[in-house]
């Protein structure tokens, strides 16, 4: 840790705001009586010499404000990164919590126990067997919820599922899980939200974790 030098205690800061704002201007005063006593001194002189002591003082005094001024946003700058610190640590917080009620998986699943379960048990077998599909269907359904009706669709691609879903079966459940990743997928990837599109990344990534997968 860098060592703190004197003159940024508050007893440095306090003595040199006496000898700034003190000590210095009596001196020049001081300086300039006596210029102004001696006898036989043109007055152009005289002019030169006071001036250049008020443009001495005022490069001293001036500064500083804006020693000040740095000392005010080295404090905010100190707060803003501790609150950043202690937002960082709460939000961590919040999402071990959130790992722990979903078998440590970073989304948030509001529902059903079976539907927590279902959907534990896919992320499960993805994260075993297709890590980056693991990645992206955790970042496309980050959030997993049971809703009473969806105009009579299944699920959507808010991460959205009516009540029962989930008792249809793990791998209808995984279809239509899947299908809804992959809107997401290759909506944000391609542009391309269509039906086709979903059904095939879901129709790849069920290939990909084999059909010997039992959730």
């Amino acid at each position: 840790m860098k060592q703190q030098s004197f003159w940024d205690t508050d007893l440095g800061f306090a003595l040199g705001a006496v000898l700034l704002l003190g000590v210095i201007p009596f001196a020049v005063v001081v300086c300039g009586v006596i210029v102004f006593s001696l006898p036989d001194t043109p007055r152009n002189v005289i002019l030169i010499v006071v001036g250049a002591l008020v443009s001495l003082v005022l490069l001293i005094i001036f500064p500083g404000s804006f020693i000040e001024e740095a000392r005010y946003r080295r404090r905010k700058e100190k707060q803003r990164r501790q609150a950043q610190r202690e937002s960082w640590a709460f939000q961590e917080g919040l999402r071990q919590q959130r790992m722990g009620r979903n078998g440590g998986h970073d989304i948030e699943i509001v529902g059903s126990e079976l539907l927590r379960q279902r959907t534990v048990e896919l992320l499960d077998a993805l994260k075993v067997r297709c890590p980056s599909r693991y990645a992206e269907a955790v970042a496309a359904l980050p959030w997993v919820q049971e809703v009473d009706t969806l105009g009579g669709a299944a699920a959507n691609s808010g991460g959205k599922f009516i009540k029962d879903v989930a008792t249809w079966g793990p791998n209808h459940f995984r279809n239509i899980y899947l299908h809804e990743v992959g809107h997401q997928v290759s909506g944000h990837g391609r542009n391309d939200w269509s039906e086709e599109a979903a059904r095939r990344y879901s129709s790849t990534v069920q290939a990909e974790l084999g059909a010997d997968v039992q959730l």
